[in-house]
């Protein structure tokens, strides 16, 4: 027999842990979803729309075998798609929904983009028509092959809703050859607070039934400004104390930081901060941030970087000087161990107050990865789109602009316009060598080219081409090929160098080598080391070069970003000229020696080819090197270089994966969209690595309580972080077949944790040399 809240037909959400609790009403939480959406989505003006969606996403639960299923009965009911198809109904002209009440067309086109985010609230965002690998795709198939009679007619006295004037307002449309682009950006962004409100309020009502309140509160920006401000002005004014007797690059740096904060005022829009690696962008981006944020109310600030092993860098720089009592409130995202992979039954785990940040991006000040934020901006899954409405209305500072990578350039740049146009952001372009401002003007002029953007870019940099010029330090020369014996031979002449290569199998060959000639001084850093034992070297090579004692490093380009280290010469293996500007950022970087006694040696190392991509780079650079000869890290070098590669490139090379043609409008202008198969194709990492953790002592607790299941993986992945490597799946499979290495768990962690066993494949100098595995002087 039926509990008799079923026979008298009072439909819940959500049943409650024990019998004598309350049942989440299905009308209350409809209600209340969708009074959180329109909050959400009113930072962008799109409350109305995400209303709808929030009343609507549920619709399914309207079914009498959902209510048997929520009350112990095994039966399998897909509920996401009924409010997606009552949406389509009142979409099409001629039908009898109770949602119609004579929708305007406008109405009705928006009115789709709610469907989408409907069907999608629990399994992803889907495709219109198959095209993604995964399940869940054909909506319209799925939405024609939907049965209405299984929804109890009680679903339209208890939903009162309609579907007019759902027109965001201020929406700006740009170039009608990416409407369709538009149109599903702005369906992610109605996912967003559909799936985050639809989370919050069901954890609303778990969490008053056990008597907890979820750690979510933040203090506002707005809140944290004054003192934030008050701290970077006096740690600016001291520094410029300290540095008054120095040389020129400290005066520069402090012209640059004042100049940029005076356009702090400028309309929110979009902004190129064109600046010499070691010309203080960090500060000086943030200096502008945080007057930005004042002077426009705005709710965050997120500072992307293209590197997680730089995150923990910047976020200590900005806790430094901002104090700790702002610097609290900054939250990391980059956690390299895949939260959202967990099993399902670690949904409503007891989570901290920083793991809840990561998934809502809650925080005033967001330190994260490009990858985060792009691979976000283009998902499917509920999981990674929450953060999204998060957002907008934030200043969003793009560290190291040129590394995105060259396929997605152009999605890249038509969803941080979009972000500028329709959600009231600011987006930074932070870069030595800015190829943003010239994009639009160095390749085709054709409507339909992805990187063309409707926005103004505005320079925040006093006279990029001068600057570049009174931060000469070095010079740049090349020496065309050269082998490691060369090399070594060379670097015996050199007590304080830095060498820079394009693989870690390189890097690796080139310190061994040095090691055999007994040179002093020599050190090896590449990502074979885990985050610990990388930040542990170079504070040793930084005390090395500061007591002018031998100091050799070897390198691949991760050096070549956010770190601070001054070498009196550098040689960089032939890469892009973006990579070279970034090597030369290492050498002389304080201005302390003359530039002719500072060099920059650009070789092309032999029998090591780079891969595929770092090659036609190269080529880009040698194309123009001949031109620019004389000063290659000049503004005109720059620009020459980038004129290359985008004409290499054209508008199909910075789409490569055609993410802009998977939205179309149909001849209602209707979005017929493959939001599944876009996730699936934008991937910033091509060829993605796995972690592997390597023990230490400093983490054996950690491990402990993993193993014995007394510690929630979140927590853990955010302690081990600074413990893994690393690897391709097929060198990690390896390990695994030669006992090398095993999971934690497997039968409750999946395979999120793998430990390296054979601990003697690992030692700080060379870090993870997994090509040994099988080698009987390792096993034995």
């Amino acid at each position: 027999m039926l509990p008799k809240i079923m026979s008298e037909k009072i439909f819940a959400a959500h049943s409650p842990n024990t019998p004598n609790q309350p049942w989440h009403l299905l009308k209350d939480h409809l209600k209340q979803t969708g009074a959180l959406a329109y909050k959400f989505a009113g930072s962008f003006g799109a409350g109305p729309l995400a209303q709808c969606a929030g009343i609507l996403h549920d619709l399914g639960k309207y079914n009498l075998d959902f209510q048997r299923r929520i009350r112990g009965e095994t039966i399998k009911v897909e509920h996401a798609l009924a409010g997606a198809w009552a949406v389509e109904t009142a979409v099409k002209v001629v039908s009898q929904s109770p949602l119609t009440q004579n929708l305007s067309p406008a109405d009705r086109i928006f009115s789709r983009l709610i469907g989408y985010a409907i069907a999608g609230h629990h399994a992803g965002l889907p495709d219109w028509r198959q095209l993604s690998n995964e399940g869940g795709g054909r909506l319209k198939e799925r939405l024609e092959n939907f049965q209405p009679s299984l929804l109890d007619p009680v679903w339209e006295t208890e939903i009162n809703i309609q579907l007019k004037g759902l027109i965001p307002q201020g929406f700006k449309f740009g170039k009608k050859t990416w409407h369709g682009f538009e149109f599903a950006f702005l369906t992610r962004m109605i996912f967003s607070c559909l799936v985050d409100s639809d989370f919050k309020d069901t954890e609303h009502y778990y969490a008053t039934l056990e008597g907890r309140i979820p750690p979510r509160d933040w203090p506002s920006l707005s809140m944290l400004l004054p003192q934030a401000l008050t701290a970077l002005n006096e740690r600016m004014d001291a520094f410029r104390t300290i540095q008054k007797t120095q040389n020129f690059v400290e005066d520069e740096r402090a012209r640059v930081h004042n100049h940029v904060r005076s356009f702090a005022s400028l309309p929110k829009g979009v902004f190129s901060l064109t600046v010499p690696t070691g010309g203080g962008k960090t500060l000086t981006s943030l200096g502008f941030a945080l007057d930005h944020a004042a002077h426009h109310d705005l709710r965050r600030i997120i500072y992307a970087i293209p590197f997680t092993s730089i995150i923990e860098q910047t976020a200590k720089t900005f806790r430094s000087v901002l104090g700790s009592e702002v610097g609290q409130h900054i939250l990391e995202h980059h956690s390299a161990i895949e939260l959202n992979n967990f099993p399902a039954d670690h949904a409503l785990e007891a989570r901290s107050k920083l793991n809840l940040a990561m998934e809502d991006w809650a925080a005033p000040l967001i330190v994260t990865t490009t990858v985060q934020l792009f691979e976000s901006l283009f998902a499917a899954r509920p999981s990674r789109c929450r953060k999204l409405h998060n957002i907008a209305r934030s200043i969003i500072i793009i560290d190291e602009v040129q590394s995105l990578p060259w396929g997605l350039m152009g999605p890249c740049i038509q969803a941080l316009d979009n972000l500028a146009r329709n959600y009231e952001c600011s987006v930074v372009l932070c870069t030595a060598t800015q190829p943003i401002n010239q994009l639009h003007l160095n390749t085709d002029t054709q409507e339909n080219n992805p990187l063309r953007i409707q926005s103004q870019v505005t320079e925040l940099a006093p006279n990029p081409s001068a600057l570049v010029q009174n931060f000469k330090r070095v010079v740049v020369r090349l020496a065309g090929m050269c082998d490691d014996a060369s090399l070594v031979e060379t670097l015996k002449g050199s007590p304080q160098a830095l060498v820079i290569v394009n693989s870690r199998t390189h890097a690796r060959e080139l310190f061994q080598a040095l090691k055999e000639a007994h040179l002093e001084g020599v050190t090896h850093l590449s990502t074979r080391q885990h985050a610990t034992d990388r930040q542990t070297i170079l504070e040793e090579v930084g005390h090395h070069l500061q007591n002018n004692e031998p100091c050799r490093l070897i390198a691949t380009s991760l050096i070549e970003a956010g770190v601070d280290l001054d070498f009196p010469t550098v040689w960089r293996a032939e890469a892009g000229l973006a990579n070279i500007a970034q090597a030369a950022g290492r050498c002389n970087r304080h201005g302390k020696r003359p530039p002719e006694d500072s060099i920059v040696t650009v070789f092309t190392p032999k029998d090591q080819p780079a891969n595929i991509e770092m090659k036609r780079f190269a080529e880009d650079f040698r194309r123009i090197e001949h031109i620019f000869k004389d000063d290659l890290l000049s503004l005109e070098a720059v620009e020459g270089y980038f004129r290359e590669v985008t004409w290499r490139l054209g508008a199909q090379g910075v789409d490569e994966n055609e993410i802009l043609s998977l939205f179309t409008l149909d001849h209602n202008t209707m979005l017929e969209g493959q939001f599944r198969t876009c996730a699936e194709r934008f991937k910033m990492i091509k060829d993605r690595n796995l972690p592997i953790i390597i023990p230490s002592t400093e983490i054996e607790q950690v491990l402990t309580d993993l193993d014995q299941r007394k510690i929630w993986p979140s927590q853990a992945a955010r302690e081990l972080q600074r413990f893994i490597v690393q690897i391709s799946p097929k060198d990690r499979e390896a390990l695994i077949q030669n006992g090398a290495a095993h999971y934690i768990k497997p039968d409750f962690y999946g395979d999120q944790f793998l430990l390296l066993t054979r601990t003697a494949l690992y030692n700080r100098d060379i870090g993870l040399e997994w090509e040994r595995s099988n080698t009987m002087d390792i096993i034995l």
